[in-house]
């Protein structure tokens, strides 16, 4: 196969907003390449567009505490994805449409209670929607397996998923006559989410 043409933007910014207090990063990217597939009999490429975002940020409130926050996002749009990687495709009403997207975030506070305890807690969440829709209003999809041809629409399907994070801990520190200890506690919770259809 032939990349016909390629191009990658990438824009970042980040530094201090306030000395010692505020730190910012970010970043934005955006790909897309387009490949002859033999698998077209039809004068298209594959092309494919994918972007991504991404923030982060961190606050230190005082000497004791310090928050932290942080977003992703990326999108892949595939507008004639191959339903079988091995079957030849005389029009894009026979192939997929992909529009998905994907996230990531998260929220955390580090504080020092004390100079014999530190805590953290932090809630994050991972997540993503995977749609195929289809290029043609038919109403039915047959397949030649020997000939290795589809047509008709092929069916619609969605796959989504949500998994949320919260997680905490502790950190405390003992000084004995026998010496120095530090112990450490905490927990997480994990709750994800799935829906598919056909």
């Amino acid at each position: 196969n032939e990349i016909d043409h390629y191009y990658d933007n990438d824009i970042n910014a980040g530094g201090p907003i306030k000395k010692d207090k505020i730190w910012f990063f970010g970043t934005y990217r955006r790909q897309f390449n387009a490949i002859a597939q033999p698998n077209f009999t039809f004068d298209s490429t594959f092309d494919t567009l994918l972007w991504n975002a991404v923030g982060k940020a961190t606050y230190q409130v005082n000497q004791k505490n310090k928050l932290i926050g942080y977003y992703q996002w990326g999108q892949k749009e595939q507008p004639n994805r191959l339903p079988f990687a091995t079957y030849t495709y005389a029009s894009p009403a026979q192939t997929l449409a992909q529009l998905s997207g994907s996230w990531v975030h998260k929220a955390e506070w580090n504080g020092t209670v004390s100079d014999k305890l530190y805590v953290e807690a932090r809630y994050g969440d991972f997540g993503y929607y995977f749609p195929l829709s289809t290029n043609s209003t038919d109403n039915f999809f047959w397949h030649d397996t020997g000939r290795l041809v589809s047509e008709g629409a092929h069916q619609k399907q969605q796959l989504d998923r949500d998994r949320k994070q919260y997680t905490g801990a502790a950190t405390s520190f003992l000084d004995t006559s026998k010496g120095s200890h530090t112990f450490k506690f905490g927990g997480e919770l994990l709750k994800e989410q799935s829906w598919e259809g056909f």
